[in-house]
């Protein structure tokens, strides 16, 4: 019997699944699916709201206001990244 070598931790996978965001937005007051620049996205009174871009491994929101945009950022600088765009 050979004594058993103790196992790494699994890596915990970040974010959250498409299906997953999917499934919570849609439970929002007010939010349909839609499109935005071609892609499935999300739109409250119509106005977007989130989508997918980047082969669904980004979820861009629309925030409020950029100091909502800051906090995010202080959370977590690698969950949390803006673009120029």
């Amino acid at each position: 019997m050979t004594p058993r070598q103790p196992q790494a931790p699994k890596a915990r996978t970040r974010g959250v699944r498409v299906v997953e965001a999917r499934r919570l937005l849609l439970k929002l007051p007010k939010v349909t699916a839609g499109r935005s620049y071609g892609m499935p996205s999300f739109l409250l009174n119509g106005r977007f709201l989130a989508g997918f871009c980047d082969d669904s491994t980004v979820l861009v929101l629309q925030l409020a206001t950029i100091s909502d945009r800051d906090v995010m950022m202080e959370l977590d600088l690698h969950a949390f990244f803006f673009t120029e765009h």
